[in-house]
């Protein structure tokens, strides 16, 4: 598996021992911007020059609501970032947080329904697994969106 996953145009996926011990991997992708998931990143310095974010939401229950709360903000960073560069979106494995970054961003920017940006993120890093409250909280965003729900969470469970 690699440290760093091309998921769309300008947006990669991973955890953070790239961020943190191999820059040159970041560099030769041309990333210009990470955005760092966890509040474990606050201040990382990175060896190279580019734009960071930081998003302090842990990995547990009660994140999904902090979490849902900066989604708009979040995704328009991002968005802008694409524009300018390439995007490393991290958490600490690159399982549950920063994939639920990624699948929202692809919901609510680019309309996909969570059934279908959840399945091409998961093609792409294949151990992605966003907690329960993370998937409940998609599931919500979905719906929020004017959608019908594309995805229960019996699908996911049947999928771990």
């Amino acid at each position: 598996m690699a440290e760093i996953d091309f998921i769309i145009n300008n947006l990669y996926l991973g955890g953070c021992w790239l961020p943190l011990h191999s820059p040159k991997t970041l560099i030769e992708k041309k990333i210009t911007h990470i955005v760092s998931v966890g509040n474990e990143f606050i201040n990382i310095k990175h060896d190279f020059e580019c734009n960071s974010l930081n998003i302090n939401i842990d990995d547990v229950a009660e994140s999904a609501i902090t979490l849902r709360d900066k989604l708009d903000e979040i995704h328009e960073q991002i968005h802008n970032a694409r524009k300018l560069g390439n995007v490393f979106v991290h958490c600490n494995c690159g399982v549950s947080r920063s994939p639920t970054i990624i699948i929202s961003y692809l919901m609510g920017r680019l309309n996909y329904s969570l059934f279908d940006a959840f399945y091409l993120v998961k093609k792409r890093r294949d151990i992605i697994q966003p907690n329960l409250e993370f998937m409940k909280m998609l599931i919500n965003y979905e719906i929020s969106l004017g959608k019908s729900s594309s995805f229960t969470l019996d699908k996911y469970m049947e999928q771990m």
